[in-house]
């Protein structure tokens, strides 16, 4: 071996030369770790944060932070989507005008109408809810409604008198009692102490009923394309429950008294 300070030959295994006096067994340089991904894995630092680990509880926790601000912000017109007119009904008037200040609305024959969507609202337009088959497939689902006194014109002290809705089922089965209760329902509201009947063809249904803060009186007609409910919800003020109690129990007592002679197929009340 030869002395790389000096060049003098030495004897193999020197750790000394014998000339200059430099030391020659120093240890190499440790080898480079690989590159990630290039043939070997570097490991973590102790006590290092790995995100994958806590990657799923990051995205439940986001999903629950997104759902409860959906639910802040439909909150005023709740259910499955629907104009939750339960609550209008019962707001103060400043109340209700910040909360349509929030929906989308159109002109429909002069009228100012609240609708689930523009695209059901120009529908509207076109077709004043008479609807062919694809239109009424396009509507499924959609609500419409509007109020009067119109409600963004309400002065402190005044209440809304009633509220006309419809809402469209893009279906022509037969009409049942259980099926008029379940769209009183998805309008949001309830249907309380009621009377209701069905035509002998299934075509045609009323509901007639109230409960403490407003009444209902509900039409709902099937024709070749569409299940349409035609609500009008009167308020304390614009029709006296008193009125709406005998309504119902005066329907009541007639449905039962003309089942027969006009042949329903179904009549169906909890007036005691």
């Amino acid at each position: 071996m030869f002395c790389p300070h000096c060049g003098t030959q030495l004897p193999d295994g020197s750790a000394f030369c014998a000339n200059c006096g430099s030391q020659l067994n120093a240890a190499p340089n440790p080898a480079p770790a690989p590159m990630p991904g290039y043939g070997g894995a570097v490991a973590q630092p102790t006590g290092s944060f790995d995100i994958k680990k806590f990657l799923p509880i990051i995205i439940a926790v986001a999903a629950v932070a997104l759902l409860l601000i959906l639910f802040l912000v439909i909150r005023p017109f709740g259910g499955s989507g629907n104009a939750n007119l339960r609550k209008l009904v019962t707001m103060e008037p400043e109340e209700i005008a910040q909360t349509l200040d929030k929906m989308e609305s159109v002109k429909v024959d002069g009228q100012r109408v609240y609708v689930s969507s523009e695209e059901f609202g120009e529908l509207l337009k076109d077709t004043m809810g008479d609807f062919n088959k694809k239109e009424a497939e396009q509507a499924e689902g959609e609500w419409a409604f509007y109020t009067y006194p119109e409600a963004r014109d309400l002065e402190d002290g005044e209440e809304l008198t009633n509220i006309y809705a419809i809402k469209v089922y893009a279906s022509t089965d037969e009409l049942t009692c259980d099926k008029v209760l379940s769209y009183v329902s998805d309008l949001g509201l309830k249907a309380g102490t009621y009377a209701c009947y069905v035509d002998s063809e299934g075509e045609y249904a009323y509901i007639t009923s109230y409960t403490d803060d407003y009444s209902i009186n509900m039409d709902v007609r099937v024709d070749n394309h569409a299940t349409i409910t035609d609500a009008r919800i009167y308020t304390d003020e614009g029709y006296a429950l008193e009125d709406a109690i005998d309504e119902v129990e005066s329907a009541a007592d007639a449905l039962e008294d003309d089942m027969e002679a006009w042949d329903y197929r179904e009549i169906a009340t909890n007036v005691k």
